[in-house]
């Protein structure tokens, strides 16, 4: 087995597949971590203070890009990063004057991003659970997983072969002699 062939099958038992099994573990967390309902989000109501477009950035992903805000009399502030959403609540404020308006904003606990929202009693962005991002997750898991296995499993001969330490761990010593 040359250097190029044995880092490949290292690299697929140290990284590719921890990779692939943490996917498939992430895609089940979020099934079960995302809320299905409208319910399980909390629930802001109040009036309209001040709304349009700003520069915003967002420590998670250290990033700062434009996001459609709502303020809220409460001194709450939302806002939604989505482009599709971000350009659906821009073309229904547009230049109109809803300062003062009611408004019910949803969001996941103890988050500022906009996940329902209604104007007088108008929902402009319904709540769809973004299981898009689980399946994902599943999916590529299952995929890597069962790749990096099969490399594994046809390539478990040619580093049998080898006397390294990693060989001694995973197939037990070799026998000598026969």
């Amino acid at each position: 087995m040359g250097i190029s062939e044995r880092y490949t099958y290292y690299w697929t038992i140290f990284t590719g597949l921890p990779f692939g099994v943490g996917c498939f573990i992430m895609g089940i967390y979020l099934f079960f971590n995302i809320p299905s309902n409208i319910e399980n989000l909390e629930k802001y109501t109040g009036k309209i203070e001040e709304y349009g477009i700003k520069n915003k950035y967002i420590e998670s992903i250290d990033a700062s890009g434009d996001v459609f805000y709502i303020k809220l009399d409460n001194s709450f502030e939302f806002h939604n990063d989505l482009g599709k959403h971000k350009k659906i609540l821009k073309e229904y404020f547009g230049n109109k004057n809803f300062k003062s308006h009611a408004i019910t904003v949803w969001t996941e606990k103890d988050e500022n991003v906009i996940e329902q929202i209604s104007v007088d009693e108008k929902i402009i962005i319904p709540y769809k659970p973004p299981y898009w991002a689980a399946w994902s997750f599943l999916i590529g898991g299952i995929i890597i997983t069962t790749g990096a296995i099969i490399y594994l499993k046809n390539n478990a001969d040619d580093i049998k072969a080898e006397r390294g330490l990693l060989s001694r761990i995973l197939f037990g010593k070799k026998k000598r002699g026969k």
